[in-house]
């Protein structure tokens, strides 16, 4: 057994490993999402690593020196370089939480971090329960999302919500669209390779946009904290000087 490694593995290299499992632990293959994503190469990116049964599933190895987990700064970077090469992109969202957000961060990343031009997803779907009154992230709407450069405009022809839990009527939707799409599946994680660096080309190409928006937020930053530490003594906040 090896000991003290960290192995980083993306959803669908883990599918795969179960797509090829021969030892008959594995019950039911068509019935893991996991597994068919890995089977059509659809890219499978997690979340978290730790706030869910895949987390406490692998605790037990970890306690026996082999850590595998996901690799957050890899993972953004790759999802950037799809949503930007396979637009235009449309967002569906099964529930609410941080699955929610990550997919929502890839158009910032190339546009507010690399610099790269990017003007937003299409638009998206939502299955969701979450209230948009309660102020959360969970609840948050495409016309709250625009502000961070996530959807090309607050149209709310670009917005479907369909106001449930998301596991009563997403099995129903998926299957009639399984049933009536006759599109190939693209083979998106076939690409990931080329798609990767196709980005990491317009990266260098915008490296010196990065340097000047980097410059100008260095100096707009001692302002901006003067601003906010005016604020807060204004608020009554006292500060340990």
């Amino acid at each position: 057994r090896v000991r003290d490694e960290v192995v980083t593995r993306t959803g669908n290299e883990f599918g795969k490993e179960l797509l090829d499992d021969d030892s008959g632990q594995v019950v039911d293959k068509e019935g893991s999402f996991l597994i068919r994503a890995a089977e059509f190469d659809v890219p499978v990116y997690l979340d978290s690593a730790d706030n869910h049964s895949f987390g406490m599933d692998l605790s037990p190895l970890a306690l026996e020196g082999l850590r595998f987990a996901p690799d957050p700064n890899q993972d953004v970077v790759e999802m950037a370089a799809y949503s930007l090469h396979f637009q235009p992109q449309l967002n569906i969202f099964f529930g609410e939480g941080g699955p929610r957000n990550k997919i929502q961060t890839t158009g910032p990343t190339a546009s507010e971090i690399f610099a790269v031009p990017f003007n937003g997803s299409a638009g998206c779907i939502l299955f969701t329960i979450a209230d948009p009154r309660a102020g959360a992230l969970s609840g948050s709407t495409q016309s709250e999302a625009v502000t961070w450069g996530k959807y090309l405009d607050a149209d709310p022809q670009r917005e479907s919500v369909i106001w449930s839990e998301y596991t009563t009527t997403v099995p129903d939707v998926a299957g009639y669209v399984a049933a009536t799409s006759h599109r190939k599946p693209p083979g998106l994680f076939t690409e990931r390779a080329a798609t990767l660096n196709q980005f990491l080309d317009e990266i260098k190409t915008h490296k010196s946009d990065r340097i000047t928006m980097q410059e100008e937020i260095a100096r707009q930053l001692p302002d901006v904290v003067a601003a906010e530490k005016d604020a807060r003594k204004q608020a009554g906040y006292r500060f340990n000087e």
